[in-house]
């Protein structure tokens, strides 16, 4: 799901620091900013037409993720304590893997 533009909040980042870890960090974030949260999550079925990017004018595909995806993830990823996702919200599943689909939601949900 795609926020609307009038949705959409204005994040600033700071990177410390001016070695190498952080000039490529500020980079990658200028570079792949987004409109919505969940990056490579985001699935579309759009592919590169240009894989080695020679063109400079060309759409960028942003996701890896392939249709029919599946995860499976151990119980503590979701809910432990130690984990950095909140445990109160379980993720929803009747099975012991998750799709590519659920994992979106639950990081959108996390913002």
């Amino acid at each position: 799901m795609a926020l609307s533009s009038s949705s959409i909040i204005s994040r600033h980042v700071a990177v410390n620091g001016a070695g190498a870890a952080a000039l490529v960090a500020a980079r990658e974030l200028r570079q792949k900013r987004q409109e919505y949260v969940g990056g490579t999550w985001n699935y579309t079925d759009h592919v590169e037409q240009d894989p080695l990017s020679v063109d400079p004018t060309r759409p960028i595909v942003y996701s890896s993720v392939y249709g029919s995806l599946e995860l499976i993830f151990l119980e503590s990823v979701w809910d432990s304590q130690t984990s950095c996702f909140d445990p109160t919200r379980k993720i929803k599943r009747s099975e012991e893997v998750s799709s590519h689909g659920e994992v979106l939601a639950y990081l959108q949900d996390f913002c």
